[in-house]
């Protein structure tokens, strides 16, 4: 009887929580929910707090100021993270328990979709703010992952294009290296020309974090993938093919021969993107001449003092192909703006996910290099910002590929088999198996994820 009485009693209040927590969720582009409009109607300030790893920490007194500014009536508490796995962590646990933010910065695919319950649809938004023909505001790449999920859970801040190249100009002149390389073999010919040019404490490889799964590893196989069979990869995460199918096994082969060919520095599998290959390896030690990044990679050149650059010169290309002699970059919205479904101020928050996807804060983004806009009418990076005709190029190269020979996405659905792929792709990178045995056992685990 007592055991009765105790569950009886905890359904009661559970429906009781669930109750209350609808009957505050009022929130809406119709009206707003009713802490916001009680602080509205007694002349309080509404604070919205917003949780990001972008933009970066010195760009907030300048977008907040601009905010505030055109929202008087609205206050910016951002919280920012400058390491993106410990913002990852820390959101999981906020959206978790349900407290915590009221706009988030999230990535379409399976990061977002792990949390997808949690997060408020934008679309009613959308539509009231721009109609039915919102998509002519935004780039294609940006309205195609707006539409590749539910109600649209995301507006778009920035995008991205991976992967590609960067490279320290002045160790190719040294070098010698006049032509940029267009295909793997030339690639493998110009880290020839830098050993033999004999530079100072650099190591003749392209700086690769084979410890990190977005930018890194799953940027290389997800390219390698569709410079095979375009698009195929996609397939294999919907459960359409299995990932042993050939093309995707000789996707993984051509992975391996990085390692076979001495492509990547020694202990790759050790170091992540940041701070190890960027800002150690490459800017820090000057240890090596090129890194495999995205075009995110560009801001950096803006704050010289901070990443201790100075008068060095930098450039882009795009990673060359080893099928074909045409390269391909994968092409995403790098982050978007999130509202939560447990905030309290919803209009508010739309507000602000507004100003940024859609307002100032574009051109502001343009100007910093921070991202490449998503706004149709924001045409790209600003050039003047730049006094180096190598990363004025780079620019354009960067903007060349995004927008001619862009295929896919750059992150997959499934998060268990993104899980899946980065182990077991690292222990064929450490020579553990081979890449028929690494794709059997991702194949294994995706089954798995699809019961």
């Amino acid at each position: 009887m007592k055991k009765s009485f105790s569950t009886l009693l905890t359904l009661t209040i559970l429906a009781t929580t669930a109750l209350s927590g609808c009957a505050s969720d009022t929130s809406s582009p119709a009206g707003k929910d009713n802490k916001e409009a009680k602080d509205a109607s007694q002349g309080k300030k509404v604070e919205i707090e917003v949780w990001s790893w972008l933009p970066k920490s010195n760009e907030w007194p300048k977008l907040k100021e601009a905010f505030e500014k055109a929202n008087p009536d609205i206050t910016i508490k951002p919280v920012t993270y400058e390491n993106k796995t410990d913002y990852d962590q820390k959101l999981k646990l906020a959206m978790a328990t349900s407290e915590g933010p009221d706009v988030i910065a999230t990535q379409f695919g399976a990061f977002m979709n792990s949390m997808i319950n949690q997060i408020e649809p934008l679309e009613p938004y959308v539509t009231k703010e721009w109609g039915t023909d919102w998509a002519k505001m935004f780039k294609d790449s940006a309205v195609a992952r707006m539409k590749s999920a539910p109600g649209i859970p995301g507006m778009p801040i920035g995008l991205v294009s991976v992967p590609l190249v960067m490279y320290d100009a002045d160790m190719f002149e040294k070098a010698g290296i006049t032509k940029l390389p267009a295909t793997y073999e030339e690639l493998r010919q110009t880290l020839k020309k830098i050993e033999e040019a004999k530079l100072p404490g650099v190591m003749p490889n392209l700086g690769f974090g084979g410890n990190e799964w977005g930018p890194q590893v799953r940027a290389l196989y997800v390219n390698l993938a569709n410079q095979i069979a375009p698009n195929k990869i996609y397939d294999a995460d919907a459960g359409k093919i299995p990932f042993t199918d050939p093309d995707l096994v000789k996707a993984a082969e051509l992975m391996k021969k990085y390692v076979d060919d001495n492509i990547f520095q020694p202990g790759f599998l050790a170091n992540k993107l940041n701070p190890d290959v960027q800002n150690e390896l490459f800017y820090n030690k000057k240890a090596v001449p090129m890194i495999l990044i995205g075009n995110w990679g560009v801001y950096t050149w803006t704050d010289r003092e901070k990443y201790k650059i100075a008068d060095r010169k930098f450039g882009y290309f795009p990673l060359p192909p080893s099928v074909g002699d045409k390269p391909n970059v994968q092409g995403d919205v790098n982050y978007n703006l999130s509202i939560t479904k447990f905030s309290k101020k919803k209009e508010a928050a739309w507000e602000f996910v507004k100003f940024m996807s859609s307002g100032e804060y574009q051109n502001m983004q343009a100007v910093s290099l921070a991202e490449m806009p998503s706004l149709a009418s924001v045409a790209g990076y600003d050039k003047s910002v730049l006094k180096n005709k190598s990363e004025q190029d780079a620019l354009d190269a960067i903007a060349k590929i995004s927008k001619e020979n862009t295929i896919g996405f750059r992150s997959l659905e499934n998060a268990e088999i993104e899980t899946a792929l980065f182990k077991n792709l690292q222990s064929m990178l450490a020579g553990k198996m081979s890449p028929k045995e690494a794709m059997e056992k991702v194949q294994e685990e995706a089954a798995k994820s699809k019961k």
